[in-house]
């Protein structure tokens, strides 16, 4: 089995590869997140600092951002607003959405082709405000 096929590639072919690789990305921060923290006992480990750095005056962040690596779907469920975080710095997305799962992602994926299509079926969950997940899904797509 190919990695790829792991991370969801094979079920979702059609997938811009924004979508495909924030949602690998959100795995990869997921289990590396449970692995360290849980089974280290490693409180305060972020993986990577759960790519919540990325902003747009750096160019190789924003340059990964546009090939797809965006923290789009880990923004969903941490509970750190990089802009708030951030001495409200327009570099920085604007991100005050927490309590989405890993498995609401995983589970609004089928049949979706664009971060716009995954936004519609997540914002059915009614988990935040629409104007906020809106504007904290426009923020990856305007990368």
């Amino acid at each position: 089995m190919h990695i790829g096929e792991l991370l969801g590639a094979s079920t979702y072919n059609n997938a811009s590869s924004k979508l495909a690789e924030s949602w690998r990305r959100l795995i990869q921060w997921t289990f590396a997140n449970k692995r360290y923290k849980n089974y280290y006992g490693l409180a305060n480990f972020d993986h990577y600092f759960g790519w919540q750095s990325y902003n747009l005056s750096s160019s190789s962040a924003v340059s990964s951002m546009h090939d797809g690596y965006a923290p789009v779907f880990i923004d969903l469920v941490d509970n750190w607003n990089q802009y708030a975080e951030n001495w409200n710095s327009a570099y920085f997305v604007t991100d005050p959405i927490s309590g989405y799962t890993a498995k609401d992602v995983e589970d609004a994926l089928p049949d979706c082709e664009s971060l716009n299509s995954i936004k519609a079926k997540l914002d059915q969950l009614n988990k935040t405000s629409s104007t906020d997940l809106y504007n904290l899904f426009e923020f990856y797509n305007n990368i």
